[in-house]
């Protein structure tokens, strides 16, 4: 953070005596002693190509919920470029389930040698490798972009610009480099900047349903499940709440953040399957009981996340899944604290927004996602205002 002092010019009005100018002055010396500027420095996200826009408002809502100011510079195909109050490279590596790479912005280019060239000339490669023995240099091309572009040369040409710039004796390690140089090729853009964290998505696969000491077909991936709580904008020590938590796949990822979770589901055996998991993965749970959704009666949550039953290995329990949505926003929006989210998923014919005004939430956001050729899930973001 930089504190800013500023000199300034002021005509007093005449009339004014010695204390009131001194009180004027001491008030403007206050004023401008309490400016605040933070410097924004700049990043790259490279993203899954899987669900489209998602990925981008699950990384939109990891930084709202840690509290990090962020402003869009650039959309592009799998990568969105941001300038960050802090960095927030560390949280989304923890949290984000459909991040791949996080690195600190250097350049953004047109995808063509000759810019690329003129922008590693302006790169302070000396500074960032000061200390530093070894690097590596990475290049992505997202589809078939840039297709002009040979990505072995293309590598090649990053190293000798780096070697040449650097200013000092360094040597390219391939296999545990000091610094990592990550560059894509993107649209008809080049982003070049360091690396700075990569997502192992293979900590996800260890959570996959089939491995679970309880499973059931309904259940959501660890994937998608990650996402939905990313989307909440639930955060370590807050309270977390699935009301329809089936085998308790949403609950270990939001206890896995760090949330403090409370699930509920009306089937005693996905009650019992639900706590044979969290166990399983040695993770706590503040409450797990037997309860209709559209009943409850609990303390406010700081927010909710849940998959309703409505595939065909799931069960409503005789209720008509648009009444049962709708019984439950009704039971659910008091429970939510004021500015909460809640997200759900469910089949795209449900008219959420409509149920969402009827109880007082807004539907701020909202994707669908192709399941099958005879269902497209919706899932719907919704805050109390």
């Amino acid at each position: 953070m930089l504190i800013v002092t500023t000199l300034f010019y002021v005509k007093l009005e005449p009339g004014l005596d010695f204390l009131q100018k001194q009180i004027l002055l001491m008030v403007l010396i206050y004023m401008v002693s309490d400016i605040e500027v933070y410097i924004m420095n700049e990043y790259f996200f490279v993203v899954s190509g899987e669900l489209e826009s998602l990925p981008f408002a699950e990384l939109r809502a990891i930084l709202e919920s840690e509290g990090i100011e962020y402003k869009i510079i650039d959309v592009l195909n799998q990568v969105i470029i941001l300038k960050c109050s802090s960095d927030p490279c560390k949280v989304v590596a923890k949290r984000a389930a459909y991040t791949h790479v996080c690195c600190k912005l250097l350049f953004c280019c047109e995808a063509n040698i000759f810019d690329i060239n003129s922008c590693m000339k302006d790169v302070p490669f000396d500074s960032i490798l000061d200390g530093k023995s070894s690097f590596l240099v990475e290049v992505k091309r997202i589809k078939q972009y840039s297709p002009h572009i040979n990505s072995v040369e293309l590598i090649k040409l990053l190293g000798e610009n780096i070697l040449k710039n650097s200013g000092k004796k360094i040597k390219v390690d391939l296999t545990n480099p000091d610094v990592c140089f990550y560059g894509v090729l993107t649209e008809e853009n080049f982003v070049f900047g360091l690396c700075m964290a990569k997502i192992k998505r293979g900590r996800f696969n260890l959570r996959a349903t089939h491995l679970r000491p309880y499973m059931h077909p309904s259940s959501m991936s660890p994937f998608l499940s990650r996402l939905l709580v990313n989307l909440s904008r639930a955060r370590a020590n807050s309270i977390f709440y699935d009301p329809f938590c089936g085998a308790g796949g949403i609950l270990i990822e939001a206890a896995l953040i760090g949330c403090r979770v409370i699930g509920s589901d009306v089937s005693a055996k996905m009650i019992r399957g639900a706590m044979y998991n969290l166990r399983h993965y040695g993770l706590d749970v503040n409450a797990l009981f037997i309860a209709d959704a559209r009943l409850i009666t609990i303390s406010k949550v700081d927010s909710i996340s849940t998959d309703p039953p409505y595939g065909i290995s799931s069960s409503t329990m005789g209720s008509p899944l648009r009444k049962l949505i709708y019984a439950f926003i009704e039971n659910a929006s008091p429970l939510m604290k004021k500015g909460s989210y809640m997200v759900i998923a469910t089949p795209l014919w449900i008219p959420l927004e409509e149920f969402a005004e009827n109880f007082g939430l807004k539907l701020v956001e909202s994707y669908l996602m192709r399941v099958h050729k005879s269902l497209t899930r919706k899932i719907a973001i919704l805050r109390n205002m």
